[in-house]
């Protein structure tokens, strides 16, 4: 049976369909609508983590999920799937007890970290395996804070080396 004749499933309103064409549209809409959910679930579908356990346990098996953290900075995580060796994990800065400026180099950024199969960690806590705007602010954030500490300690920094 041809792809034409299943059509007539719903183009051929003027003929009387019997018994057996009826299951047989029925059963081609109802494998059309299971192909479409399966689909969108692969696509689409990320279950919701509560807490920080279930988040972990889901990233074990890399299996697709999401999260979002509470603290002095929010983060909004997403387990991807399996890439390779690899664990897709992709992360959204939502706000950040910072000063302005600070805020501005991270709040609202994305990184995309893929860490080894099996590693719970979070993505913030080991940069090495991300690439993004915000690992981008963070590293920007990070080398600010340095310079302002040598700055503002140069003399101690000097004592120190030259043992004065």
């Amino acid at each position: 049976m041809g792809l034409k004749k299943w059509w007539s499933c719903s183009v051929n309103k003027q003929k009387s369909k019997t018994r057996s064409e009826i299951v047989k549209c029925f059963l081609f809409g109802f494998i059309l609508f299971l192909v479409i959910f399966l689909a969108w679930a692969n696509i689409f579908y990320y279950r919701t983590c509560l807490s920080e356990n279930c988040f972990d346990d889901y990233l074990v098996n890399c299996d697709r999920a999401k999260f979002i953290t509470d603290g002095n900075m929010t983060f909004k995580y997403f387990i991807e799937g399996s890439y390779e060796d690899s664990c897709v994990i992709s992360v959204k800065l939502l706000s950040a007890q910072l000063s302005k400026q600070d805020s501005e180099k991270v709040v609202g950024k994305e990184m995309v970290c893929y860490f080894p199969q099996g590693v719970v960690s979070r993505p913030e806590d080991n940069l090495d395996f991300c690439h993004g705007e915000l690992k981008e602010g963070f590293q920007s954030l990070f080398i600010s804070k340095l310079y302002n500490y040598i700055v503002q300690n140069v003399g101690e920094i000097k004592q120190n080396i030259y043992g004065f």
